[in-house]
């Protein structure tokens, strides 16, 4: 079951990881740390708020949380 949260600590424990932003947002340490606990870790970036809401809206029509 999916689920949706802002600690890292509880994301250590996921098998897949979707961080929003980029490394201003959550350091490129954080995002290493969730590898090294094993998680696969994509991140999600976008130019712009518009960009990313579109982005958004074409992960949803494919139907994956995952860019290819």
């Amino acid at each position: 079951t999916p689920l949706t949260g802002f600690s890292v600590e509880e994301a250590r424990h996921a098998r897949r990881v979707t961080i929003v932003g980029d490394t201003t947002a959550v350091g490129a340490a954080v995002e290493q740390g969730l590898r090294d606990a094993g998680c696969v870790v994509v991140r999600l970036t976008a130019p712009d708020s518009y960009a990313l809401e579109n982005l958004f809206k074409e992960l949803v029509a494919s139907g994956t949380p995952y860019p290819r």
